[in-house]
């Protein structure tokens, strides 16, 4: 088996070939030191071969490869003797002009890990143990080895400035928009921002002395490639203790080619790197853009279907009809995730507060509503006698089993009182009530309708 990577790849993706390359390989079974000796590629800014691994081992192993390819498969001494320099200053080797393409041989999983394990069992999966709990950072939402994908509208939505608030909760092990966190050690965070702008937020949530807050600007990241800024932020995290990679935002950091990111194939290799670091034991945050149309959940993702697929848990980040309120949708593999849920944010002290699920918030905004339109319909009720539901359907301009709805809420309200029998020939009449609380008209006290002779009112258009 040969893998080609050369002239043949598209321009700018061929270290994203290679590291794909090499992340199958070692899914596939293979040892370190053998997949890093296949995985090389064609550097087009320089016009060098290069290779992606910077294990010390490379040389020797990739040493062997070119000899047992350039000797067709024997593998001389004589051979290798001549190919051992050649792979000792590999990254500055200039290949012949007519050197289109590279084809490195792959030895099969028999070769280099014959006893790879593919499948395991219930028990093996579980290591043993009888429960098998979610170690989470953030209940829910965030775990290590596992990628959670946060979108939104671009710097509209308040990404950037949730997930500061969420790092604030998890330095220092406090709740988050009502669910509870784990105190971890520490957190790499690759951003696309500024240093002042990063200051900004760093200041606005008290983490100016934070030391377990590591950050790369993009000043610091600008020439680094995709599988280079991951890879750094991940030994990064080795040598702090930090539990958490968040890499703000996919597209900058991935530089996928145009077109690139509506491509499955490309945007499943483009993860690799990110299943790695989530492999390594790290809780990956993925922050990403939501298409302008939006869409239901999972579906308002910007760009290909592949990146929903590939994450383990998806967080839309959207604004709703409440001022200083935003929805969190939840799409996620775990059944302990919680449902989609409103917040507050406060951007003068950077105080974030769980409101309700949506459907709650919603049905509380209705009730609202349909109580504000109440207190309009008893605004027009006169003392004394009153006014039939006729007559004050035709004052208010409304419909006659509109207004009895109203009507209803705001004797349940005790805005109104209400009279008669509510037959032909005695129909309910209603009126005002001071501010009291007492029925001027006599008949029948508003008190008694508040007790419960009033219905509820349930889905209006308006008022």
């Amino acid at each position: 088996m040969a893998w080609w990577v050369g002239k043949g790849v598209s321009k700018g993706t061929r270290s994203e070939a290679a590291f794909g390359l090499l992340c199958r390989l070692l899914d596939d079974g293979h040892d370190f030191p053998a997949a890093a000796a296949t995985v090389t590629s064609w550097d087009d800014r320089t016009g060098r071969r290069r290779t992606d691994i910077g294990d010390q081992r490379w040389r020797e192993d990739l040493a062997r490869v070119y000899a047992k390819r350039e000797a067709g498969g024997r593998g001389s001494d004589s051979v290798r003797a001549e190919i051992e320099p050649l792979a000792a200053r590999a990254p500055e080797w200039q290949p012949p002009p007519n050197d289109s393409a590279a084809a490195i041989d792959i030895p099969s999983s028999s070769e280099t890990n014959p006893s790879a394990q593919v499948f395991l069992t219930p028990d093996e999966l579980s290591c043993g143990k009888e429960t098998y709990e979610v170690d989470w950072l953030w209940e829910g939402f965030l775990a290590p080895g596992h990628i959670t994908l946060l979108a939104g509208k671009p710097r509209a939505s308040g990404k950037s400035t949730l997930t500061f608030g969420l790092l604030q909760a998890l330095l220092y092990g406090e709740a988050f928009l009502g669910f509870t966190t784990r105190q971890m050690k520490g957190v790499v965070y690759l951003s696309e921002e500024t240093p002042f702008t990063l200051l900004d937020k760093i200041s606005l949530f008290g983490l100016s002395q934070c030391s377990q807050l590591l950050v790369a600007p993009r000043h610091t990241t600008a020439r680094l490639t995709w599988e280079e800024a991951i890879g750094k932020a991940v030994a990064e995290a080795k040598k702090a203790g930090a539990e958490l990679l968040v890499v703000d935002s996919f597209p900058h950091f991935a530089k996928l080619p145009k077109d690139g990111a509506k491509d499955a194939s490309l945007i499943n290799e483009a993860f690799r790197p990110l299943q790695a670091a989530a492999a390594e034991g790290l809780a990956v945050l993925l922050i990403h853009h939501e298409r302008k149309g939006g869409g239901e959940a999972g579906e308002g993702v910007r760009d290909s279907g592949a990146i929903v697929a590939s994450s383990d848990i998806i967080l839309e980040l959207g604004r709703i009809d409440r001022p200083s309120s935003r929805k969190l949708e939840v799409l996620s593999r775990f059944r302990s995730s919680p449902s989609d849920f409103v917040f507050d944010f406060n951007k003068e002290t950077g105080e974030y507060a769980y409101v309700g699920t949506v459907e709650e918030v919603q049905d509380a905004q209705k009730e609202a509503e349909r109580e504000a339109a109440a207190r309009k319909v008893a605004a027009l009720l006169p003392s004394g006698a009153g006014l039939t539901q006729k007559e004050v359907a035709e004052k208010a301009s409304l419909g006659k089993s509109q207004v009895g709805e109203l009507l209803n809420k705001a004797v349940h309200m005790g805005l109104a009182g209400r009279s008669g029998r509510g037959t032909r020939n005695d129909p309910y009449r209603y009126r005002s009530v001071d501010a009291t609380g007492s029925d001027e008209g006599g008949g029948e006290q508003a008190a008694s309708h508040a007790s419960g002779s009033g219905q509820l009112l349930g889905g209006m258009d308006g008022g």
